[in-house]
């Protein structure tokens, strides 16, 4: 489940925030629980249907994107990065179902799977929360019917439903008119229509119940992504503190152009704490050409959904969280061969770190492929 808190841009709390018109108002908090990003990940290229699978790095990093994407933003602001996370999702879904290291015959499965789930949705979104009538809503006035009349309220007996359906006639016989084209209209109005309007959205009933469930949607859909948790014994702690951390040093180095090279490193170690990819073995299922998308991928996620990254520091960042993977498997290999009782196996990570030139060769033209995905801001 996904709750929104809208207050005061100042961060004074929503009691504040709705004094202001909504139109003003932003995201203050998001709420998810575990259960929201549980359904139906993607563990070892499979679906499974249990309700624990994903660890929970994935769930961090997928709280953080929306997080990140999302805090700050005004109701239809945040329609339109919503409407941004569905066409990046989509066209990256589309770029890894496309590459032929990448084809198999679940990988079409889970592409068409993952295809019903998001085909429509951007278009929708585009339709009920960005525009009306092909007028965007943050310019939009409407109008509406003073009187309406149909056969279904003269068979409807009960009073309050009368008014109900009475209500949502008038709503879908509505027009809308651009601001700049507000007086023109008002010199000669529609007959038989209400005055003019501004549209402004309803911060306490659907219309937050819409963006709500669109998010529920889009986790469960990016959920269906291969390989997004491991069944492994990869996990380590600190999740939570490397977001923190993170969110810290981009705000100290937001609007610069460029970064030295410690800064680089301190986002790129920060990203890699929400990295799940530390496979015990290898196998027709799970291949070096799998990682190797896999680290391209959640950096190119990393940088649509966190627009304090600058578009400049992609490159840099993405060769430096490269290099702290390896560093970190060769990490994991030398404190398990040191432990006793270790029973960790090691095969996978032994062979990824054997093929790291390689590997590394392919995950930088599958990194340059997927950033083509990034809605925006774009270099």
């Amino acid at each position: 489940m996904i709750q929104l808190e809208f207050g005061h841009p100042g961060g004074l709390g929503s009691s504040q925030g709705q004094q202001m018109p909504t139109k003003q108002q932003v995201i203050v908090k998001i709420d998810t629980d575990r259960a929201s990003s549980d359904k139906a990940v993607i563990q070892n290229n499979t679906t499974s249907n249990k309700g624990s699978g994903a660890h929970i790095t994935s769930y961090r990093a997928l709280r953080g994107f929306i997080e990140s994407w999302l805090i700050g933003q005004t109701f239809l602001d945040a329609w339109e990065r919503i409407h941004a996370m569905w066409v990046f999702t989509n066209e990256l879904a589309d770029s890894w179902a496309s590459a032929p290291g990448l084809q198999s015959d679940s990988s079409k499965m889970h592409r068409y799977a993952v295809n019903g789930l998001i085909k429509h949705v951007p278009a929708s979104i585009e339709d009920e929360w960005i525009t009306r009538q092909g007028i965007p809503l943050k310019n939009a006035y409407w109008a509406e019917p003073i009187k309406v009349t149909s056969p279904l309220l003269d068979k409807e007996p009960d009073e309050t439903a009368r008014r109900e359906l009475e209500g949502k006639l008038k709503r879908d016989r509505r027009i809308y008119i651009h601001s700049n084209q507000l007086e023109k209209y008002k010199a000669k109005p529609t007959e038989g229509y209400s005055e003019p309007k501004e549209w402004l959205p309803n911060l306490a009933c659907h219309y937050i119940g819409a963006m709500t469930t669109r998010l529920s949607d889009w986790l469960q859909a990016r959920n269906r992504f291969w390989f997004t948790s491991l069944n492994t014994a990869s996990y380590r702690t600190g999740e939570a503190d490397a977001a923190r951390e993170l969110k810290l040093l981009l705000a100290q180095m937001k609007g610069r152009p460029t970064l030295d090279y410690l800064e680089y490193n301190q986002i790129a170690q920060r990203m890699l704490v929400m990295f799940d990819f530390f496979p015990e073995r290898f196998d027709s299922d799970v291949t070096i050409e799998h990682a190797s998308a896999c680290a391209a991928r959640h950096a190119v996620e990393y940088f649509q959904y966190t627009p304090l990254i600058h578009p400049n520091w992609r490159d840099s960042i993405y060769s430096l969280f490269m290099a702290q993977w390896l560093q970190r498997i060769d990490e994991d290999i030398e404190r398990e061969r040191k432990n006793p009782d270790g029973k960790r196996n090691l095969n996978g990570l032994r062979e990824l770190l054997g093929s790291s030139k390689a590997m590394r060769e392919k995950s930088e033209s599958y990194f340059t492929n997927f950033a083509k995905s990034i809605t925006w801001p774009q270099k």
